[in-house]
């Protein structure tokens, strides 16, 4: 019993980019199963705490950095909730805003960590795609604080935005993506700008990536070879 335990300790530690990954998929393929059961806007705050903490655990190997990731993730997470009970105008702003800091933290220091791997695992491969979801999330957040400031900056032809950042979520997938559906309008110059500097943003981020990647498989095939 204590050697399963042990080695799921050390599983837990080896694949920290996983649990991150799966948070951020099951907010993705497994909340909407839950569409109709549980109020939308509060199904999502649910998975995305599960992402916020998943990201804390990912980013806590470095221990000297976690102190300020938790002072960022505080208001976040303490804004989310309170608002379900109390009615304080602008906190749920400043708790998305806080949001895209701690956003913004754990993607350069996750980056940072994958940019000096000099070999490709599992665990890396994991990372990488995460980070990438974690950036589109993040933009999602800066959409909505965007569309709370000024009120009008995204326009969607299917239905009403509902108070919800759940068309964020979508709008920036496909953004960085850069697939363009064209069902969510960026209308305000704002909301434009910040949606091609994502499109730039997660392309460049592709690109260095997968060179990174390709680069340290072609280092590792000939270490092998010789």
């Amino acid at each position: 019993m204590a050697g399963k335990k042990i080695s799921f300790i050390k599983f837990c530690k080896r694949y920290r980019f996983l649990f991150l990954l799966i948070s951020l998929l099951s907010l993705i393929l497994i909340a909407p199963l839950f569409q109709g059961v549980v109020p939308l806007p509060l199904l999502l705050d649910i998975f995305i705490t599960g992402i916020f903490l998943s990201a804390l655990y990912a980013i806590s190997k470095k221990t000297q950095r976690l102190p300020l990731a938790i002072i960022l993730l505080l208001p976040v997470i303490t804004g989310m909730w309170v608002t379900y009970f109390v009615h304080i105008p602008y906190l749920r702003l400043v708790s998305d805003c806080c949001a895209i800091l701690f956003f913004a933290f754990a993607i350069i220091l996750l980056l940072s960590s994958l940019l000096r791997e000099n070999e490709i695992t599992l665990d890396v491969i994991y990372g990488a795609i995460a980070v990438f979801l974690l950036m589109a999330l993040m933009w999602a957040f800066m959409f909505d604080v965007i569309e709370t400031i000024r009120p009008g900056s995204f326009q969607v032809t299917a239905s009403p935005l509902h108070g919800t950042r759940v068309h964020f979520v979508y709008y920036s997938f496909v953004t960085i993506t850069t697939v363009g559906y064209g069902d969510i309008l960026p209308v305000t110059l704002s909301a434009r700008a910040f949606s091609i500097v994502e499109m730039v943003v997660g392309q460049v981020y592709l690109v260095v990536l997968v060179a990174r990647l390709v680069g340290i498989n072609i280092t590792q095939s000939m270490d092998k070879k010789s």
